[in-house]
C-alpha cells in the first residue's frame, strides 16, 4: 500500500507534553487507562514511537512506521504498549531520534 502523500502525515497527533505525560505514568495502572482513552490515531502514533525508540525503524521511516501501526491499530493497543519491555525507554530514545530530546524523567 502506498504511504499518505499529506504533508501533514508527519506530524504526530499527540504533542510531546502528552507523551511527557505518560512516561511520568510509566509503571502505574494509570498508563493503560490513560493510552485506551486516547484517540485511536494518538494510541497508533505511540506504537510508531515505541517501534522508532526499539529500533525497528529509523527516523527515514517514521512515515512508513505510522503508517504501519495505524493500519495494525485494534482495541488491544494499550495493553500492547504497556506491555511491552522498556516502553518509556522506548519513548525516550524516539523523541530524541525526532530531534525533541525530553527532559530526564525520575
Amino acid at each position: 500500500m502506498p504511504l499518505p502523500s499529506d504533508r501533514r502525515a508527519d506530524r504526530l497527533s499527540l504533542d510531546i507534553g502528552t507523551v511527557l505525560l505518560l512516561l511520568a505514568e510509566e509503571g502505574t495502572r494509570g498508563l493503560a487507562v490513560r493510552i485506551d482513552r486516547m484517540a485511536p490515531a494518538q494510541q497508533a502514533d505511540l506504537v510508531a514511537l515505541s517501534w522508532l525508540g526499539a529500533g525497528v525503524y529509523c527516523p527515514d521511516e517514521w512515515l512508513e512506521a505510522r503508517f504501519e501501526a495505524h493500519a495494525a491499530h485494534d482495541h488491544r493497543t494499550a495493553s500492547y504498549l504497556v506491555g511491552l519491555p522498556e516502553f518509556g525507554q522506548r519513548l525516550r530514545r524516539a523523541i530524541q531520534l525526532l530531534g525533541a530530546a525530553p527532559p530526564v524523567l525520575h
